[in-house]
């Protein structure tokens, strides 16, 4: 029996991944001028989201600035459970992103400020899933829920839920080198939490598997450059660094009978991202036109995902996610329809 529960542990696939077009790191944008000009910020953030976007424009802050966002994300998922013609929708998903953050002046040519944000999030629910098929296709035909007869299906009832979020404390500090030329960096503390609570397959049968990890990652950094030829004209660079959050906590499931609680250990990775961006004001600065361009790295960052499952019965379990990098081209204007009433396009 021991060597049977080994075997069949040591097949536990905690979380099933299918390609994807989508970017795991969503529109945080942060600030109602971002937000209406399609996320556009490298060269127009002038507020404490600055620490988030380019600390380097930090120094558009002349005493003190405060910005507390509650960003609404409303996605709605597709998945095949019994193979291809059976997708079922999750419903429309509510995910709150949120950014915290101050920042101040403190010397001529001196700022300092934090934030506190959600930097990835991902995952869905699928409420009452009717049958999951682990064979996806006999004698050549794709089986359904309603082929009662296929013997590679599974009736879970039940819900399958799969979630995880990143969010990071940021500590900036931005100094003017020279009268049209900032330099910005934030240091970055990571954080994480994952759960799985969904139906897997498990050396040829299926097994409910109830997972939770979470943990602080390595610090990091993002560091920024705002440079203005001219009063009228902005160019930005930022980069942001790799980094790797340790995770850790338990899955509880039962194979061939038998409870197990293991101790899991998994390590996710925010990607490198270089982010690059221009804008122009004309007609008196009433009217700005920006645009910018970002790379993700997602591909070497997370192909996969990796759990090291400890105990009686030690395993490791591989997630094949597949990720791709992402290629961000942004467009924005700004008009200032009067002094008080900007209309913005992204």
């Amino acid at each position: 029996m021991r060597t049977g529960l080994s075997l069949a542990s040591a097949f536990l696939v905690l979380i099933t991944a299918f390609p994807a077009a989508a970017n795991p790191e969503p529109p945080a944008t942060y600030d109602a001028r971002t937000t209406g000009m399609g996320g556009i910020a490298l060269t127009t953030a002038d507020n404490a989201s600055s620490v988030y976007h380019n600390p380097a424009q930090l120094d558009q802050i002349e005493r003190f600035s405060a910005t507390v966002v509650l960003t609404s994300l409303l996605v709605n998922l597709s998945a095949p459970f019994a193979g291809a013609g059976s997708e079922q929708e999750s419903g429309i998903i509510y995910a709150p992103l949120f950014f915290v953050g101050a920042a101040g002046r403190v010397a001529e040519n001196v700022t300092l400020g934090f934030g506190a944000y959600v930097y990835t999030g991902f995952g869905g629910g699928f409420g009452d899933v009717g049958c999951i098929s682990y064979r996806q296709e006999q004698n050549g035909a794709h089986p359904d829920c309603d082929d009662t007869g296929f013997a590679g299906r599974f009736d879970p009832a039940r819900d399958q839920e799969v979630l995880l979020f990143v969010t990071e404390l940021a500590l900036s500090a931005q100094v003017s080198l020279l009268d049209n030329l900032s330099l910005g960096a934030s240091l970055r503390i990571p954080w994480a939490q994952q759960t799985v609570s969904a139906t897997q397959e498990a050396f040829g049968a299926f097994v409910d598997a109830e997972q939770s990890v979470s943990g602080v990652g390595d610090p990091g950094v993002l560091v920024g450059l705002t440079y203005r030829p001219t009063d009228d004209f902005s160019i930005a660079f930022a980069y942001r660094s790799k980094v790797a959050i340790q995770m850790s906590g338990t899955t509880e499931t039962s194979v061939l009978g038998t409870p197990l609680n293991l101790e899991t250990t998994t390590t996710w990775y925010v990607p490198h991202m270089v982010r690059m961006g221009i804008s122009h004001q004309f007609f008196n600065k009433r009217l700005l036109l920006a645009t910018e361009f970002k790379v993700q790295l997602h591909r070497t960052a997370n192909d996969r995902q990796v759990f090291e499952n400890t105990g009686d019965i030690p395993n490791t379990t591989v997630a094949d996610l597949g990720w791709r990098n992402a290629y961000v081209w942004t467009l924005g204007a700004e008009f200032m329809a009067t002094p008080q009433v900007p209309v913005r396009l992204g």
